[in-house]
């Protein structure tokens, strides 16, 4: 399990499942740590992550020692779900310019056809031929399934609580590997009215 220690300097730690000890990971330059995930093969984790006085950027870490690598250039994020190619040769995340996929060793981003510029990427299928997007809305958040190759875009599924009220928004979300299930947490602010009669 990987988590976000607050204590200063904030670094990233791998929790054992089992029996054993936690073992932090070098941080590097890294000051701010926001998402996580790991690789298919477990070896390495990708994340969103700030140096001191610059915006986000995606970090790759080999977790057998070594800081991290940045991959993008500043104000490329990704801030959920898991977004990790099935081969590992890419992170889907946004920036300014759209939604992209960016080389985990080297190369220049892919931008991905027929995405909104509201996406925020989620998960890719299993065969990578598809990547689940989240789009703008509250209380029912639209999910889209991109296909890759041809620059396609579909609805895969509309998500909302039953009962939700307007003010009320889905924060995270996250979709199983083989897509067959999803979780999210929603949020909503409650307010109660009142009526006061006979003041002075």
């Amino acid at each position: 399990m990987l988590v976000v220690s607050l204590t200063p300097p904030a670094h990233l730690v791998l929790l054992p499942t089992g029996a054993g000890d936690p073992r932090p990971l070098p941080r590097g330059s890294v000051a701010q740590f926001h998402w996580g995930s790991f690789f298919p093969d477990g070896k390495r984790i990708a994340f969103t992550g700030n140096e001191e006085g610059k915006g986000p950027r995606l970090f790759v870490q080999d977790l057998a020692g070594g800081d991290p690598k940045p991959v993008s250039p500043e104000g490329v994020a990704a801030f959920a779900g898991n977004n990790v190619s099935p081969d590992g040769a890419f992170l889907a995340a946004a920036s300014d310019a759209g939604l992209a996929l960016y080389p985990t060793a080297c190369g220049e981003p892919r931008p991905v056809k027929g995405a909104a510029p509201e996406d925020a990427p989620l998960r890719f299928s299993g065969d990578g031929r598809f990547l689940y997007v989240r789009g703008e809305g509250r209380p029912l958040t639209k999910v889209f399934r991109l296909d890759l190759a041809r620059g396609t875009r579909e609805l895969w599924k509309e998500l909302a609580p039953a009962g939700a009220s307007s003010s009320g928004r889905i924060t995270a979300l996250t979709i199983a590997p083989d897509v067959g299930a999803h979780a999210y947490t929603f949020s909503e602010a409650m307010t109660t009215l009142y009526e006061v009669r006979g003041l002075q």
